[in-house]
């Protein structure tokens, strides 16, 4: 919890920036500002990273409520009325916005003013990132929301709804590959790390494994994100998600997010439930699935999760390394920061 008292940094953050970021958006004359109302599991600061790192523009990142977890962060205000006109002076300078936070501007969820963004006049990108979108795709005061917006970004491309085509563009989920050295060690341990064990499948993950002889299972949850990470390392074999959105009404996520990144980038064989919905989204976001994607696929049932899990640990050693080494491969590829960094900048040049 972050106190009202506490001390005031640059355009009134309530926590320290990232500097380097700062010298460079005074520096820069292509910026853009990401605003998160909350940026779960950190997938929008790592844009910015990625922004930051790999291309010409500047980006500063803006949360109102912090992580829990101890996600990274740039600029925290703790709650809409701590937000002043220093926050507006950052935004005035930007060259385009976008924002994580679904339906908040639309029914006053978020506690912030309506024009808190728009007041500004910059072209807005909207994020489609989680479970509201899924719950309200056939809400027409949703999609007019959305459509309002200069552009449409899906994070997984199972959000990439056919009442979106020729509007929307999926962008994946983004990991800062150099940090992270490949560290596979062939064992018979099973991770999951469930953010909401009910979206996750994890009871029928646990179901799964109970019938697979001599493994040890590693469900790795309540702890900080330093020590999921360190828990990961050690894993053999990666079970993402199999689940349904308890936010919207039971509907298929079928998609994979941060949690199987954090593995995959070490080359941990990595599994979740991949759905043809996902599959065609990608297609309708202009951003195809390449064939060789290597996350084992493992539908939604204890059955097929089972499956998904026996063929990597019947593999033989040397078809288990190069999954493995695959699996690196595809996260350098498909979500490293070089290739997301580029994409954004793409979308932000076109408006």
């Amino acid at each position: 919890m972050i106190e009202a008292t506490a001390k005031r940094w640059e355009h009134g953050s309530l926590t320290p920036l990232v500097k380097a970021w700062s010298a460079r958006w005074i520096e820069n004359r292509k910026r853009v500002l990401i605003f998160a109302n909350f940026d779960a599991a950190g997938s929008s600061f790592r844009w910015a990273e990625a922004i930051n790192s790999h291309t010409e523009w500047a980006a500063r990142h803006v949360t109102v409520r912090p992580h829990p977890y101890g996600y990274a962060c740039d600029l925290t205000y703790g709650a809409p009325a701590r937000i002043d006109e220093r926050f507006h002076e950052l935004a005035a300078e930007a060259d385009v916005i976008q924002l994580k936070d679904e339906a908040g501007f639309l029914d006053g969820r978020n506690r912030a003013p309506t024009d808190l963004l728009s007041r500004h006049r910059k072209p807005l990108v909207h994020l489609q990132y989680g479970g509201i979108a899924r719950q309200r795709q056939d809400d027409m005061d949703y999609r007019r929301h959305v459509l309002s917006h200069d552009a449409v970004v899906a994070l997984t491309p199972d959000l990439c709804f056919p009442w979106l085509a020729g509007r929307v563009s999926f962008i994946p989920h983004a990991i800062d590959v150099a940090t992270y050295a490949y560290g596979w060690h062939d064992s018979r341990i099973i991770g999951h790390s469930p953010s909401t064990r009910s979206r996750k499948g994890t009871l029928e993950f646990e179901k799964a494994v109970a019938r697979i002889p001599a493994v040890e299972v590693d469900i790795i949850e309540g702890v900080n994100h330093a020590e999921v990470i360190k828990r990961k390392s050690r894993v053999g074999v990666f079970f993402d998600q199999a689940g349904r959105d308890s936010l919207a009404d039971g509907r298929v996520i079928g998609w994979y997010g941060n949690s199987a990144l954090e593995a995959a980038v070490l080359g941990i064989p990595t599994l979740a439930h991949v759905s043809v919905q996902a599959i065609e989204g990608a297609e309708l976001g202009n951003n195809p699935i390449p064939r060789w994607m290597p996350i084992v696929d493992t539908g939604l049932t204890s059955e097929g999760i089972e499956v998904a899990i026996r063929y990597v640990l019947d593999m033989d050693e040397g078809d288990r390394r190069r999954l493995s080494e695959l699996t690196r491969r595809w996260v350098e590829h498909f979500h490293g920061y070089g290739s997301i960094g580029r994409q954004l900048v793409g979308l932000y040049e076109g408006l």
